[in-house]
């Protein structure tokens, strides 16, 4: 064999690899593509509610998971190390896919683009908070800007959102408001509230409150691109408040960690961006309210801290707003449904009188 015959087999077993990897790659989208629409065709009135309770879940086990093994971990160098990781292995999925890694549309480029960015000040405000005030003090003001939300939503888009929506809230600032350290912390030094944390967890909950309603607005948009760009946005700006908390050298237990959030961001994040496109961005942040009884059940079944009467109290009051909200909306007629189910009793007619017709 001369070297001419050998570059060619080379060559056609390197293309056979890229081919394999390009054929898994869209195999691995294919099945996530195919699993959204087949959740959505199944539970289409509250697929919206689900999926914000399953993320909710994974995210409230990854922090708790942090607290016991990683609390030194800065929480800025995990979301960047992580979305690093989550936006490679989105990067070779699509392109190995022919999906394209940006936005066409200008305005739509430019909606994600400002979704992005107020997602990433959302989070860096809330560590932002955490670092002066108790983690429930910062909770109860940044949840307690997202009501208003509700009336946006009625102002802007005339939406008739049943006042119930906002039960859920109750429970959350019940909550967090009776937590014991909270309580403690406040009863032995009052001085612990400080105020800059308090702005920052409001100006902080006004953020995601835009951010969601931007994300409203790019529905028609692929989830893997969208997910590309706000990765790349999240590797890009992230690092600029790097000082806020530090670095550590993170070792092999650190990046194993890493490589367990990247993996479950590839399919979170494109479910919770669905999230905010079939629903309102009111019950999107209602329902976020799940993450809190998921953590208070997450600490206690690791051993990290026995709730207390106000904290079951808040996570009843918001489970059960919450599952009476999915009943609400489970007994909504879907609009969609409506007009085929229109369209199908005019076909019927149709038919019906075609065999008159021809009957006669």
């Amino acid at each position: 064999m001369d070297n001419q015959e050998l570059t060619q087999k080379l060559n056609q077993l390197s293309n056979e690899n890229e081919n394999l990897d390009s054929n898994q790659s869209s195999r691995v989208l294919l099945l996530i593509f195919d699993a959204i629409e087949n959740f959505e065709y199944k539970y289409y009135k509250i697929a919206g509610c689900l999926y914000v309770i399953i993320v909710s879940a994974v995210l409230t086990f990854i922090l708790t998971m942090r607290d016991k093994h990683f609390s030194t971990l800065p929480n800025l160098e995990l979301i960047f190390i992580s979305v690093l990781l989550m936006f490679c292995a989105n990067f070779k999925m699509i392109s190995q896919s022919n999906i394209l890694p940006y936005i066409q549309e200008n305005g739509l480029n430019w909606k994600v683009k400002h979704a992005s960015l107020s997602l990433i000040i959302a989070l860096v405000l809330l560590i932002c908070s955490l670092k002066q005030n108790d983690k429930f003090v910062s909770v109860f003001f940044f949840v307690s800007v997202w009501p208003l939300n509700y009336v946006y939503e009625n102002l802007r888009y005339k939406q008739a959102l049943r006042k119930e929506l906002l039960l859920p809230f109750c429970g959350i600032f019940i909550g967090a408001a009776f937590s014991t350290e909270t309580l403690q912390k406040l009863a032995s030094n009052p001085e612990v509230l400080q105020f800059n944390g308090i702005i920052y967890s409001i100006i902080g909950g006004l953020f995601l409150c835009y951010s969601a309603d931007c994300f409203k607005k790019v529905d028609s948009e692929n989830l893997f691109t969208i997910t590309h760009v706000i990765g790349l946005m999240t590797i890009i700006f992230i690092p600029l408040f790097f000082p806020i908390e530090g670095l550590v050298q993170p070792g092999l237990k650190e990046w194993i960690f890493f490589v367990i959030v990247g993996v479950l961001l590839i399919v979170g994040l494109p479910i919770m961006i669905r999230t905010f496109a079939i629903e309102t961005a009111t019950i999107t942040l209602a329902q976020l309210g799940w993450c809190f009884p998921f953590y208070i059940f997450f600490k206690f079944l690791f051993g990290l801290q026995i709730p207390s009467f106000g904290q079951l109290c808040g996570v009843g009051l918001q489970s059960l707003c919450s599952i009476l909200i999915i009943k609400y909306l489970n007994k909504q007629e879907n609009k969609t449904q409506k007009v085929l189910r229109k369209g199908q009793s005019e076909t019927n007619k149709v038919v019906e009188l075609q065999t008159l017709t021809q009957q006669a």
